[in-house]
Parts: C-alpha cells; structure tokens; sequence
C-alpha cells in the first residue's frame, strides 16, 4: 500500500515541508484555489501544480468561506470558477470534490449531497464537457484511492 499525506490543514509551510520530506502523492482533501479566493487554507497555483505533478487528488470543498469572499452568497458559479482555474493548471486527472458537508456553511443552490446533481448540471450548461465532469464527480477520486490503497 502507498501513503498519501494530507495538507488540507496545513498551512504554506506546512505544505512546503511535506513537499520536501515526503516524495509521493499528496492529497488536499478539501481546498480549493487561493487565486480565486484568499482564503488562508486554499492552495496557491504553486501547490496545486505540484500536487499534479506528484499524482496526487484535489477535493474542492463547498464550504462557502472557501468558494467566494462573500460567503453569504457563494453559489454554483463560484465553483465553476474554482474549477476553472484546476483545469486550467492541468488538474483534470486530479480534482474532484471534498465536500464539506459535516456541518459547514454551503451555498443555498447546493446546501447538501442533494444538490449535487443539479451542480452537475449547472457546470455542464456551463460548457465543461462530460468527460471531464465525469472525472471531478467520480473517476478522478475513485481512481486515486483504487491506485493508492
């Protein structure tokens, strides 16, 4: 069995290290880019191209403090516009989601695991192809843990 580690928690020095001690797939269970929102425990362009790099997973957290500085109206779009910027850093094979559900905050047009097939959809009328959705939504992460444990 391989190990992943988790840095989800962890602050950039934190990451740093586990970067430098630790050659093998690193995983962010639920984070999301820093770019789009400044939140502290988002991961820079940086990390995330690493993470990729080392074949690690990527779980976008809905939690609204992670999708939109205006955590009272993060919505759908707001994750359209975190995994916009996944894709474009060449983590297709990499996000996938980590939700968040245990309690935090989420926005209104998703609020629990309900409301995940109506995101499916608002990011397909977006015009992300299914292919790739297909892989955030379930391959990328079942691919993972399958390789992994």
């Amino acid at each position: 069995m391989k190990r992943a580690g988790d840095v989800s928690h962890l602050s950039d020095e934190g990451v740093a290290e586990v970067f430098e001690c630790y050659g093998g797939p690193v995983v962010a269970t639920h984070s999301n880019v820093r770019r789009v929102t400044g939140h502290h425990r988002n991961l820079t362009e940086k990390q995330i191209q690493e993470i990729v790099r080392r074949g690690g997973l990527i779980g976008i957290n809905l939690c609204s403090a992670f999708l939109s500085s205006d955590r009272m109206r993060a919505c759908s779009d707001d994750v359209y516009r975190h995994l916009d910027v996944f894709l474009s850093l060449g983590a297709q094979d990499t996000v996938c989601f980590g939700t968040d559900f245990d309690g935090a905050h989420v926005p209104e047009d998703i609020r629990d695991i309900g409301g995940i097939p109506r995101l499916y959809g608002y990011l397909l009328a977006r015009g992300l192809p299914e292919t790739v959705l297909n892989k955030v939504f379930f391959e990328n992460a079942w691919g993972f843990w399958k390789r992994t444990f």
